[in-house]
């Protein structure tokens, strides 16, 4: 009797992946991937994650889902590495999602956040496994190409494993990954219903990184200041604002940190008075140029510093581009002539500041941008200048507002919750979903505070610049 019962035990065991097999996905969505032939590139790998809750093993962010990997080339010296989640058909909500990389990218991503509510996603690596240098296919799959052509080959991939397309397509992406929205958007309009472009790089080669390096530390590699310095610095903008802002964000956030010179030397005298070790005349004059705007060969190339968050955010250097065009050399020994060269050559291919968003408009598509005001590593006064010509270029802010929104999040720093206090984001997600299916045009939307709680956020308009400076949510949207 016992070894009868243990048999029926080790039988039941041995049929559970052949039973969550038929009771998931079926044999015909896996058959269908499996012969599956992509026009520029091949499937690598199929991968099917078990999912049993009787099975410990089993329960991990990949239980149920499909995994599939694959390769793309858009030409000589191209390779594009992808890779996409599938849940069950029993389990798919009809939607897909594309999802942005971040940094230089050269790595995969799977994105899980867009499985749990049974969404269909894929990611990316840009092209970036490859060398870049001298490499003009593998630069442009960089720039823009790379989104693309993952986003037509993994929609065919959902409706091979689905047996029919995703009824909506969405794409979400923050940092590099929000330049990859912007460029889907102005490229290659058709792509998706809904885009979401969370603090993205608007102008890749605007050299701030770059700039602000330049001003922090020395040729040999020597910062400057202090950490303790640094601190001094983003606590004397807060001080400067105390009794000019909102009572919310006192000592927590500034909610209009653009710089002017008559507040950066306000902000330096405070700095001074509380530790006197900035009373240094290179120290200062390097401070007045972090909250200067970026100049090469005396063109404005990018926004200055805001007041009251970290100077660090902005990093060490240009990022893997300044490599790949410069090679080993120093940021201090290219010389701006060449950075200019650099960007009006490479600045079409990888700044996402184009402007026209007439054919995203006339597909139906919807754009919601959000910037941090308090983002020291791409300054939110790069989405509202880019805003505003978008708004000069597109038939003014009332024809804009039928596709686009900007939501400027005071106290969010370049990463969600890195920063000490304020806004830090919104339910992008839903705002998209609920505009593109249930025609719902965001307005007021809540933000999710650091330390717990909300508070209303409106979006940036082009008239007004309420949204900064207060009043109540029905005449300006912000209390």
């Amino acid at each position: 009797m016992e070894m009868r019962v243990a048999i029926n035990l080790i039988v039941r065991l041995m049929c559970v992946p052949a039973l969550m097999l038929s009771s998931s996905v079926g044999f015909a969505g896996l058959s269908e991937l499996r012969e599956l032939r992509l026009d520029r590139g091949e499937i690598t790998a199929i991968l099917e994650h078990a999912e049993d809750e009787r099975v410990d093993w089993a329960r991990s962010p990949l239980a149920g889902l499909t995994e599939v990997r694959w390769t793309l080339s858009s030409g000589t010296g191209s390779l594009i590495r992808c890779a996409a989640l599938l849940p069950s058909a029993a389990k798919w909500d009809g939607r897909f999602h594309g999802w942005g990389s971040g940094g230089g990218a050269g790595f995969i991503n799977l994105p899980l956040n867009f499985t749990r509510d049974g969404g269909a996603a894929a990611y990316t690596d840009m092209g970036s496994s490859v060398d870049m240098r001298d490499n003009p296919n593998a630069l442009i799959d960089y720039g823009h190409r790379a989104t693309h052509l993952m986003t037509e080959s993994a929609k065919r991939l959902v409706t091979a494993f689905y047996g029919r397309p995703p009824h909506h397509s969405y794409f979400h992406g923050e940092s590099t990954g929000g330049g990859q929205a912007l460029h889907e958007a102005m490229r290659y309009p058709r792509d998706y219903d809904g885009i979401v472009a969370g603090v993205p790089i608007i102008r890749r080669l605007g050299f701030y990184h770059d700039w602000v390096h330049r001003q922090r530390f020395s040729r040999d590699g020597k910062d400057l200041f202090t950490a303790e310095q640094y601190e001094t610095i983003r606590k004397a903008g807060l001080e400067y604002f105390s009794d000019k802002d909102e009572e919310w964000a006192r000592g927590k956030c500034v909610t209009d940190p653009l710089p002017t010179p008559e507040r950066t030397e306000a902000i330096l005298a405070i700095a001074k008075r509380l530790d006197p070790t900035l009373d240094n005349p290179e120290l200062l004059d390097r401070l007045r140029r972090i909250y200067s705007p970026v100049l090469v060969c005396g063109e404005e190339t990018h926004p200055a510093m805001p007041y009251g968050t970290d100077i660090r955010q902005a990093g060490a250097g240009s990022g893997d581009w300044f490599k790949w065009r410069f090679g080993g050399r120093s940021t201090f020994d290219v010389t701006d002539v060449e950075r200019r060269a650099c960007a009006e050559e490479w600045g079409p291919i990888l700044n996402s500041d184009m402007t026209d968003l007439s054919a995203f408009r006339a597909a139906g598509g919807k754009l919601l941008v959000y910037g941090g005001l308090a983002d020291g590593c791409i300054p939110g006064e790069n989405q509202m200048a880019w805003f505003r010509r978008v708004v000069s270029a597109n038939g003014g802010q009332r024809a804009v507002d039928g596709f686009l929104r900007l939501y400027m999040l005071r106290g969010r720093y370049h990463g969600v919750g890195v920063g000490p206090a304020g806004v830090q984001s919104i339910d992008s997600m839903k705002i998209i979903v609920d505009w593109v299916e249930k025609g719902l045009s965001p307005e007021v939307v809540d933000g999710a505070l650091k330390d717990g709680g909300t508070r209303p956020v409106a979006p940036y308009r082009v008239e007004s610049k309420e949204f900064l400076t207060g009043g109540d949510v029905g005449s300006s949207g912000v209390t």
